[in-house]
């Protein structure tokens, strides 16, 4: 090939000419995918709707720039909003109902909305790994791209999304093996916890972290130079120094996630109560309970350390009250469960793993330093509704009616009739959990696929029943009295 090279300027051009066409070509095939989504009518709440909108209008506003009015200079900014906003699409589409437990959705949507604040909004949807996880918010990372250029018309964006533009959308994934596995979504709790703990992070633990560094980097300093780098004398001053710094970041770092991973297990047990306890104990027993913060890049608190928190959260629930009658015969076997927890975490195996290494160790007693003023700082930020911990105690005997429901084969969504009050989410997971303990107590052999899958879809039409109960139970009762 004989072909002169492209001068710098006819490169430019080329580059320039390509990339636009096929951002377009990209833009204009994402738009239409997600508004085909926005009529898909196999959602079990208006949620995955939502984004799919946000996502196709944006993507059409940006198809429309691509003509002049977005700069050459910008187009890289555009492709890659462009890859994030496309893989978005996929929380939509695996948030059909086949691919859900999508009969306890809204119901457990209306109890997230109210600990998160009104204008949230949650996807549920599987993931294939074994895992639990919250991502978003969406709406504002959008925003923040956009308002970023000038010539991108976003009040225009903000007419056609509507009231919703500032609405929050987060997405939780749960693992694909345990969709109809109710009780275990019990960790919802948790993973809703994320949204407030993320703003006391952003301001509280700051400013705690601030007022003890230099009280931290004491001990940090001190084993350093104790056990100094083998470098040669004359850099050894700047080695240590270098050394401290890097474990100064990672003290700060396992004491920030230890902290954030805690406060959402103190807030999941705070939601559901001895629900969101029974579903950790499970979740943990398929994990090593002691390994180190250090291990990974999570920073994970040791499972045995997290259960031991939760389980002091939850004392009120499994101590026993012979006045009250508590814990009553259907859910003894479910307390006396629970408090093998406590004996679980008598161990100081994971005290020890963290006691061992300097950086978990201060990070660690940073962490119980400034507890109790974070666990009450970050529960005052839920409604008056949930200021409360649920607490199975003063629910036992509603509880106790909801377990016979489910022995003798009907959903556990009401006492009485519709003129009743409907049980709660809550009340729902927890008679579940108690019923299937006292199950296995009774026969170890208990939990046959057949008997798992009955449990589960009693308590998923509980769950549904609940819900429409709950928002049109007057309607259906003044309708019965009228016939």
């Amino acid at each position: 090939m004989n072909s002169h090279p492209f001068s710098k300027s006819e490169e430019a051009a080329w580059h320039e000419r390509v990339r636009r066409r096929e951002l377009h070509r990209c833009l204009v095939t994402l738009a239409q995918l997600a508004e085909d989504l926005q009529f898909t009518e196999d959602f079990p709440s208006p949620t995955p709707k939502i984004l799919a909108k946000l996502i196709s209008v944006t993507a059409k506003l940006l198809a429309q720039a691509m003509g002049t009015s977005a700069p050459a200079n910008d187009l890289g900014q555009i492709n890659t909003l462009l890859g994030i906003i496309t893989t978005h699409l996929r929380y939509v589409e695996r948030a059909r109902v086949p691919q859900t437990p999508w009969s306890m959705i809204q119901s457990a949507e209306r109890l997230l909305k109210l600990a998160a604040g009104a204008k949230s909004h949650f996807i549920v949807r599987p993931s294939w790994s074994y895992n639990y996880s919250i991502v978003g918010e969406f709406a504002s990372l959008y925003r923040e791209f956009l308002s970023c250029w000038a010539w991108f018309p976003l009040d225009d964006w903000k007419k056609e999304l509507g009231p919703s533009y500032d609405d929050s959308i987060y997405c939780i994934s749960f693992p694909r093996i345990e969709r109809a596995n109710c009780l275990l979504h019990a960790n919802w709790g948790h993973e809703v916890g994320h949204i407030l703990t993320e703003r006391w992070v952003s301001t509280d633990f700051v400013a705690a972290w601030a007022g003890d560094e230099s009280k931290i980097r004491k001990p940090i300093e001190d084993h350093v130079n104790k056990n100094p780098p083998p470098v040669d004398p004359l850099f050894k001053a700047m080695a240590i120094q270098e050394i401290v710094a890097k474990q100064m970041r990672a003290t700060m770092e396992a004491a920030k996630y230890g902290f954030v991973e805690l406060l959402c297990d103190m807030l999941g047990v705070h939601i559901l109560g001895l629900s969101a306890l029974a579903a950790n104990m499970e979740f943990s027993a398929r994990f090593s309970l002691d390994v180190s913060p250090l291990q990974g890049s999570n920073y994970y608190p040791p499972w045995r350390y997290r259960l031991r928190k939760m389980l002091r959260y939850c004392a009120p629930d499994l101590n026993s009250n012979e006045g009250m009658g508590y814990p009553n015969q259907e859910i003894s076997a479910f307390i006396e469960w629970l408090r093998d927890g406590e004996r679980l975490a008598a161990g100081d195996d994971d005290t020890l793993v963290i006691q061992s290494n300097v950086v978990t160790r201060e990070a660690y007693g940073f962490i119980s330093a400034h507890w109790d003023e974070a666990a009450q700082k970050v529960t005052a930020m839920l409604p008056v509704t949930l200021s409360k911990p649920y607490r199975l105690h003063e629910h036992h005997s509603l509880i106790a009616k909801l377990i016979e429901r489910l022995r003798q084969g009907v959903p556990p969504n009401e006492i009485r009739h519709l003129s009743g009050q409907p049980a709660s989410f809550q009340d729902i997971l927890i008679a579940a959990w108690a019923y299937k303990v006292d199950q296995i107590k009774k026969s170890p052999s208990w939990g046959s696929p057949e008997e798992y899958d009955l449990l589960f879809r009693l308590v998923l039409k509980g769950c549904e029943n609940s819900y429409v109960h709950s928002e049109w139970g007057d309607e259906i009762v003044a309708q019965e009295q009228k016939s």
